[in-house]
């Protein structure tokens, strides 16, 4: 019977290693495709493209709500740095059940947006949005990037990219 040598057991654990870390990357490469398929679905790009248009025409009612809700002595800044927390913030929810669930896209952006007037406008215009876009067969995930986006518009059209 052979006893394994220190440089030969040093090549078994260097195998090993290897192949764990092959396995890995076949993992992740497979849930990079999965996000490629689901982000290429017609449905996935309809729910970007129906939210984002419903966010970006629904400008110049937004407007009108922002003006209304300064004459209130509320103010909306989209220029503020907490609209960018709550844009990230949800798109944490894209790719999950919660999506399109009302409820958490409320709770998600008022959670990451501290001004309760910013937040309350983007919550609305995102929750429509998406309601909008489901309610046309549009993908859940998809919509939500789309109303992402049209937010993102109107951020560089209110000035800050």
């Amino acid at each position: 019977m052979k006893t394994v040598t220190k440089s030969a057991g040093f090549a078994l654990a260097l195998v090993a290693v290897a192949s764990l870390s092959l396995i890995g990357c076949a993992q992740f490469q497979s849930a990079g495709a999965k996000v490629q398929s689901w982000w290429n679905n017609p449905k996935t790009q309809a729910g970007v493209q129906i939210a984002e248009q419903a966010v970006v025409s629904s400008a110049l009612h937004f407007g009108i709500d922002v003006a209304q809700q300064e004459i209130n002595g509320g103010k909306v800044d989209l220029k503020g740095d907490g609209v960018d927390s709550g844009l990230f913030a949800l798109r944490t929810l894209e790719m999950t059940p919660q999506a399109s669930n009302a409820a958490a896209i409320v709770s998600t952006v008022v959670q990451a947006i501290k001004d309760p007037t910013t937040a309350s406008a983007v919550a609305a215009s995102v929750v429509n949005a998406v309601s909008a876009a489901t309610k046309q067969g549009a993908d859940p995930s998809g919509a939500l990037e789309g109303a992402v986006r049209g937010i993102e518009q109107a951020k560089t059209s209110a000035g800050k990219p």
